[in-house]
C-alpha cells in the first residue's frame, strides 16, 4: 500500500490513459497495442539508462548512493507505465486522420500568416542559408534522442523535482500529444497539398529543396503508413499542438529549476526545435507556441498534484498534548 500511495498521482493517469485510448480505439474499430513501440522503447531506453550509471559512477568514485527496493521498483514501474502509455499513444495518434480528418489545416494556415504578416517559414528561410536549413534538418531529427534521453533522467534521477517531473511527462503526452492532437486534428504545412488539395504550401518545399533529405524520408514514411492505414511504431500525423516543442519546453522548465546554465542551454533546444518545426515545415508557429504554454501548465498542474500528495504522506503525525493536573 505504501507504494502504492507513494506512486499514485502516475499509477492512476497511466490506468486512466490506457483504459481511455483502449475504449476509443475499440469503439471506433481501430487497432490498439500497449506494446507497438517496445522494441524502439525498451532498447533504448537500456542504453541510456548504462549511460545514465556511469554518469552517476563518474560523480560517485566511490561507490553509488543506495537506492532500495523501493525506489528501484518506484523507477521500474514508472518506465513500464511509459512504455505502455507510448503504445497506446502511437495507436490513438494514427487513428486521428482516419477518423477525424485534418479539418483544422486550412484555418491555422491562415491564423498563422495572419498573426506573422506572411507565412512565418518565409521569414526563416530568408534568413538561412542552404547549409543551415541542412543544420536545421539534422538538429530536429534529435528530438527523439531528447525525449528518451528525458525519459531515462525521470526514471532514475534522485532530483527533488524527479516526482513532478515524472507526471508532468505523462500529462503532456496525455493534453498534448491525444487531446489536443484529437481536437485540432491538422497534419501540419508538410502535407497539406496532400490533406487539403491546395498547392498553398508547394513554395515551401521547393525551397526546402535537397536540404531536406532527413526528414523528407520521415515525411515519406509517414505519409505511406497514412495511406495504407499501417499501425507502426512512431507512425501518425499530427501537427496542433507541437508536441516536439512542448517536450522541449517541459526539458527546459526542469533544468531551469536545477541550474540557471542548465536552463538556458535547454531553453535554446526548444526555441531551436520550434524553428526547426516552421523551416521543415512540420509544423505551423502557432502548433509550437500552444504547446510551450501546455507544457507550463501540464509542469503546474503536476506540482500541485504532487504538492498534495506530498503533503498528505509526509505530514507528521499529531503529537499528544501532555494532560495537566
Amino acid at each position: 500500500m505504501r507504494f502504492l500511495r507513494a506512486n499514485a498521482a502516475f499509477l492512476t493517469v497511466t490506468a486512466v490513459y490506457l483504459a481511455a485510448t483502449g475504449f476509443t480505439q475499440l469503439y471506433l474499430g481501430r487497432p490498439w497495442s500497449v506494446l507497438l513501440t517496445a522494441r524502439v522503447f525498451v532498447p533504448v531506453w537500456c542504453v541510456l539508462s548504462v549511460f545514465y550509471f556511469v554518469a552517476e559512477l563518474a560523480r560517485y568514485p566511490r561507490g553509488l548512493p543506495d537506492r532500495g527496493r523501493f525506489e528501484i521498483g518506484s523507477a521500474l514501474a514508472f518506465a513500464g507505465c511509459l512504455l505502455l502509455m507510448q503504445g497506446a499513444f502511437h495507436a490513438s495518434k494514427q487513428s486521428i486522420g482516419h477518423v477525424a480528418g485534418f479539418p483544422w489545416d486550412p484555418a491555422f494556415a491562415r491564423l498563422d500568416a495572419a498573426l506573422h504578416g506572411t507565412d512565418p517559414w518565409r521569414y526563416l528561410h530568408a534568413v538561412l542559408p542552404a547549409w543551415g536549413r541542412i543544420g536545421v534538418d539534422r538538429f530536429y531529427a534529435t528530438w527523439g534522442l531528447l525525449a528518451m534521453a528525458f525519459s531515462t533522467w525521470c526514471t532514475w534521477s534522485r532530483s527533488p523535482f524527479r516526482d513532478q517531473a515524472r507526471l508532468a511527462w505523462m500529462l503532456t503526452w496525455v493534453w498534448v500529444g491525444t487531446v489536443g492532437a484529437w481536437v485540432f486534428a491538422s497534419a501540419g504545412p508538410i502535407f497539406y497539398e496532400k490533406t487539403t488539395g491546395s498547392s498553398y504550401f508547394v513554395p515551401l518545399l521547393d525551397s526546402l529543396g535537397s536540404s531536406w533529405s532527413m526528414n523528407q524520408a520521415i515525411e515519406g514514411l509517414g505519409w505511406q503508413a497514412f495511406a495504407l492505414d499501417l499501425n507502426v511504431p512512431m507512425g501518425g500525423l499530427s501537427a496542433m499542438p507541437s508536441m516536439h516543442v512542448a517536450g522541449s519546453t517541459l526539458v527546459a522548465i526542469v533544468a531551469a529549476n536545477h541550474s540557471r546554465r542548465a536552463g538556458w542551454l535547454f531553453s535554446g533546444f526548444a526555441v531551436l526545435t520550434l524553428i526547426g518545426s516552421v523551416t521543415l515545415g512540420w509544423h505551423y508557429a502557432i502548433d509550437g507556441y500552444l504547446g510551450a504554454l501546455l507544457a507550463w501548465v501540464c509542469w503546474r498542474a503536476a506540482g500541485r498534484i504532487v504538492g498534495r500528495r506530498a503533503t498528505r504522506t509526509e505530514s507528521p503525525a499529531p503529537t499528544a498534548v501532555p494532560r495537566t493536573s
